[in-house]
């Protein structure tokens, strides 16, 4: 004898946010669990944005059931700049959200200084300091010239920047230079 028993009892999915992994500077990995499918496969994704209000969301992923973890690759995120997202579980009942989680993609690479070559014809001159935002950053000694008549080629000194370049003379005279950035 066969006895029924209607439809099964269908309830809203849970589901959990986890941590982010593998942020970088314009990418993220979102992982998150779903709890419970409620009675049924669900369909799950992310929602992600630099706010709590989100704006984006990853593809749906199909066929989850209760205690499956599923993860989606973000990417052209921002860098240096805050995120938040949360995972979604969708069933025919309905949709049920994990927590707010952040993560913070990381800044770009801080380019090096551009190296200026500067040359210094001064025949007399004890010592050359090199300062990047008001900190020394490099100092020559000794560089008198003062056995040469005239001077032909003068003193090269490579010199990041932007900088500020004191020029001191045997006479203790200090002179300085602002060298910008290359235009």
């Amino acid at each position: 004898m066969f006895e029924d028993w209607g439809d099964p009892i269908i309830e809203l999915p849970t589901v959990t946010t986890n941590d982010a992994t593998g942020v970088g500077q314009e990418e993220a990995t979102l992982h998150g669990t779903l709890n419970n499918d409620g009675g049924e496969p669900c369909s799950v994704r992310f929602n992600y944005g630099k706010t709590i209000g989100y704006g984006s969301n990853t593809a749906w992923q199909e066929g989850k059931i209760t205690n499956d973890t599923f993860e989606q690759l973000v990417e052209s995120l921002d860098p240096d700049t805050d995120y938040h997202f949360r995972a979604e579980a969708q069933n025919s009942k309905g949709s049920s959200y994990g927590t707010d989680k952040e993560f913070h993609t990381t800044a770009p690479p801080v380019p090096p200084p551009t190296i200026r070559k500067v040359v210094i014809t001064h025949p007399a001159i004890a010592e050359i300091r090199v300062y990047r935002d008001t900190a020394l950053q490099l100092k020559y000694e000794e560089l008198s010239n003062l056995e040469q008549h005239y001077i032909t080629n003068g003193i090269e000194v490579p010199v990041p920047t932007p900088a500020t370049l004191e020029v001191e003379t045997l006479a203790g005279i200090t002179h300085s230079f602002t060298i910008p950035e290359p235009s």
